[in-house]
């Protein structure tokens, strides 16, 4: 599985982790989004009906829907994950790209 992770605010300025990337086992894309400092996720594609096999633009609309966004390089990254298969990649991204990079 592929993990992109971006780190920002909401509108009250509160931390919020966005997780993002491409699940090879089971061959479809994810999303993740946690407060900072809670357990309980604002939202998971578990939660959603039929929660597999979703779009990019799926995820980038539900991200609309929070008023969060990350780097339109991060959704061209997890899209090449899908199209190589890769799996086992964690990536940090910041606002002007990405910062680390493992395997």
């Amino acid at each position: 599985m592929s993990q992109h992770f971006y780190s920002t605010q909401d509108a009250g300025g509160t931390g919020i982790t966005i997780m993002m990337g491409y699940d090879r086992p089971l061959g479809h894309y994810f999303l993740v989004v946690e407060r900072d400092g809670t357990e309980d996720p604002i939202y998971t594609n578990l939660r959603d009906d039929g929660p597999f096999h979703k779009s990019l633009w799926y995820y980038r609309a539900k991200l609309d829907e929070l008023g969060l966004a990350v780097p339109s390089a991060m959704y061209r990254e997890i899209e090449r994950d899908q199209k190589n298969n890769i799996g086992n990649r964690r990536v940090l991204w910041d606002k002007n790209g990405i910062v680390n990079v493992s395997p």
